[in-house]
């Protein structure tokens, strides 16, 4: 019973934790008002994006016989995939003097 109210709380903390991250994101990329300080009306892009990311994950565990396993493995999969030509452009962008400033990595010289 502790063991399945611990993984239910972990779930429950990811789900908020990656939407609210993906809503963050995507506010920033636009622009946007992102914070959670501020009212519903001063930030309604950032709430809606928030608000539908939650309500379509929620929307998505409710299909009848969706195969959550498989499903679960495959976006590990595809999210190991892109993390490395992120990697690579990461080191590429903080070993950049002009960009970073003292701030350089030492990785590449």
């Amino acid at each position: 019973m502790l063991f399945g109210l611990g993984l239910f709380n972990a779930g429950f903390l990811a789900s908020i934790t990656i939407s609210l991250s993906s809503s963050w994101s995507i506010a920033e990329l636009f622009g946007w008002s992102k914070s959670l300080n501020d009212k519903i009306w001063e930030a309604p892009k950032f709430y809606v994006i928030y608000i539908g990311s939650l309500v379509l994950a929620a929307l998505a565990i409710l299909i009848p016989n969706l195969p959550l396993n498989y499903i679960s493995i495959i976006t590990q999969v595809i999210g190991g995939v892109l993390v490395s030509p992120l990697l690579i452009f990461l080191i590429l962008m903080t070993s950049d003097k002009k960009l970073m400033g003292q701030y350089t990595s030492q990785f590449i010289r």
